[in-house]
């Protein structure tokens, strides 16, 4: 009788943290369901979202472009920036920056502020800072 008292006490003191643990688990898989989600709602998304926190205001829509092929400097490849990062110095001059932004139904930069083309993205960047501004992903073709 005493095994038995002390194995349903043992129980007793093990089922809640399992439950618990059973909660995190189901808590844990349901947030990554949402992220994953959220990612491909992102994905299957226009590129053309519109983002806050920018200076100057782009259209709601825009026109992709077919441009030339991208040739990234020595030791870059492929990076999805966005907002609020800071770009390297290096795409900031003049071979990256990108001046025909009517092609694409975009206005001009805010003061301060280019264009710059990165693969096929869009940056608007802080030309003093480097800080990327506002993203325009899928831009080009």
């Amino acid at each position: 009788m005493h095994r038995l008292l002390c194995a349903v006490t043992g129980l007793a003191l093990l089922l809640p943290g399992a439950a618990a643990a059973q909660e995190r688990q189901q808590q844990h898989h349901q947030d990554r369901h949402d992220q994953k989600g959220q990612d491909r709602q992102h994905q299957s998304r226009p590129s053309h979202n519109v983002q806050t926190h920018r200076p100057g205001a782009r259209p709601s829509t825009y026109h992709r472009y077919r441009a030339s092929t991208y040739h990234y400097p020595r030791g870059h490849s492929y990076k999805r920036w966005r907002t609020g990062l800071v770009l390297p110095s290096v795409f900031l001059s003049s071979p990256y920056r990108w001046t025909n932004w009517g092609a694409l139904g975009l206005g001009p930069p805010a003061q301060g502020y280019v264009w710059v083309r990165y693969g096929p993205d869009l940056l608007l960047v802080n030309q003093r800072t480097g800080r990327i501004a506002d993203v325009i992903y899928g831009a080009f073709y």
